[in-house]
C-alpha cells in the first residue's frame, strides 16, 4: 500500500484523484474501480452520469460493428509499457488475456471529462501512440463531438470529426450522433 510520503503527494480535484506512487504499490491495491496508471501516478476518475450515458450509447451503437474475433469492452484494462490503463471503451481480440489487454487493441474510446481532460487530448494520445494503437476516438460530450484519429507513421491524424448526425470512419463505421449521447 502507499506509504505516508507518497499519500502527502496526493492532487485532488472535483472527482479526481492523483496519487504519485511506484508501479508496485498501484499493483498492490487490487481490483479498484476506476482507477489508472501513467507517469508514476495512480489516477482515479469515477465517470459522472453524463459521461455514463453517453458511454452506453457509444456501447450500443459500436457493439453490433464489432469485427468477428474481437470484444467491445466496457472500463477493461490494456497495459502499454509501465502505463496501464482502463479506457472507457475499446475493441480488443477475443482471444487475449482475462485480466487485462497486453497487445494494442483494435479502437479505444475516451469521453473527456471535465477534471482531467488534458489527460486524454495530451497524455493518454501521446502513451496510446506509443503503444500502437491504431484508432483513437475522442468523446466531448460539452462540445458535442467526436473525433476520430488514426495512428500513421506513431502520430495520431485526424480522419473525422462529427458535430452532427454521421457514420465514423474507421476502424468501425457506426451511426451516431455526438449532440444526443446524453
Amino acid at each position: 500500500m502507499p506509504n505516508a510520503t507518497t499519500l502527502s503527494r496526493v492532487v485532488t480535484m472535483p472527482a479526481l484523484v492523483k496519487t504519485v506512487m511506484s508501479e508496485k504499490d498501484f499493483l498492490a491495491l487490487g481490483e479498484t474501480k476506476h482507477h489508472e496508471y501513467y507517469d508514476g501516478m495512480c489516477v482515479v476518475n469515477p465517470p459522472n452520469r453524463s459521461h455514463a450515458l453517453a458511454e452506453g450509447s457509444l456501447y450500443e451503437a459500436i457493439r453490433p460493428h464489432v469485427p468477428p474475433g474481437h470484444h467491445l469492452l466496457i472500463e477493461w484494462g490494456w497495459r502499454t509499457g509501465t502505463s496501464w490503463f482502463e479506457p472507457d471503451l475499446m475493441i480488443a481480440a477475443a482471444d487475449g488475456p482475462e485480466d487485462m489487454a497486453v497487445d494494442p487493441p483494435l479502437l479505444i474510446v475516451e469521453i473527456l471529462s471535465r477534471s482531467n481532460r488534458l489527460d486524454d487530448l495530451v497524455t493518454k494520445r501521446q502513451k496510446y501512440a506509443e503503444g500502437g494503437l491504431p484508432w483513437y476516438w475522442i468523446v466531448d460530450i460539452d462540445a458535442s463531438t467526436l473525433t476520430v484519429l488514426e495512428l500513421v507513421d506513431g502520430v495520431f491524424i485526424e480522419r473525422q470529426r462529427l458535430t452532427g448526425p454521421g457514420v465514423t470512419v474507421g476502424p468501425v463505421r457506426v451511426k451516431t450522433d455526438p449532440t444526443a449521447l446524453t
